[in-house]
């Protein structure tokens, strides 16, 4: 690839997060992560080709945004993004991409990414997802959640958020509707979910917003 193409790409991808930026209002740490990890894709790979700039851009935003510990969920990329015809399924596999060429958690799939399915298939609210992403992520190192596949993080995590959620704890999901959407079985979803709830013993402040769940 020529410097004058790597310069056109790094201009337009740079117009592209800028604009994210602003539509989303991330940290300033988000936005340098967000540039060093989009000039890595520009110089190490061949995703600009294969996929187009924006949606590079995009992509590094959303795993700019996770390593920081504010993810922002593929969905909401997509919806403010400059080009919208392109999806959120779009933008989480070439994030995937991403991880694996530039040997970023290459072989680990992210309960991140399992969360955002599992939000598109339930067709769950913004304040549900995002009290998801913060619970996984308080979790995270955490001995409740080793040796448990992604899959089963996302999904114990997702229905306690929905539980928590409802009226008199019935939740807002199924256990059902929460398995078939992450896929795997249904007493996985129900053992995640009793683990994750008898750990957090009725503390569920310290670990999401309760309040905003309850707006």
């Amino acid at each position: 690839m020529s410097t004058d193409i790597d310069n056109r790409s790094l201009e337009k991808g740079l117009g592209q997060i800028i604009s994210l930026k602003g539509e989303l209002d991330f940290s300033d740490s988000v936005y340098d992560d967000t540039l060093f990890l989009f000039k890595e894709v520009c110089s190490k790979t061949d995703l600009l080709g294969m996929h187009g700039v924006d949606i590079a851009a995009q992509s590094c935003v959303l795993l700019a945004s996770r390593s920081n510990g504010s993810p922002i969920d593929a969905k909401t990329i997509a919806e403010r993004s400059s080009d919208q015809n392109r999806g959120e399924n779009e933008i989480l596999s070439v994030a995937k991409k991403i991880k694996s060429e530039l040997e970023i958690n290459p072989i680990t799939a992210d309960p991140h990414d399992i969360v955002d399915q599992i939000g598109e298939k339930v067709d769950a609210s913004m304040t549900i997802k995002k009290e998801v992403h913060a619970l996984v992520r308080n979790l995270k190192h955490t001995h409740i959640v080793s040796g448990r596949k992604p899959e089963s993080v996302a999904a114990g995590a997702f229905y306690l958020v929905g539980s928590v959620a409802s009226p008199k704890r019935r939740g807002l999901y199924t256990q059902a509707e929460i398995a078939q959407a992450a896929s795997i079985a249904q007493r996985v979803v129900r053992e995640t979910y009793k683990a994750f709830d008898g750990y957090i013993d009725g503390e569920y402040d310290k670990f999401i917003d309760t309040q905003k769940l309850k707006n």
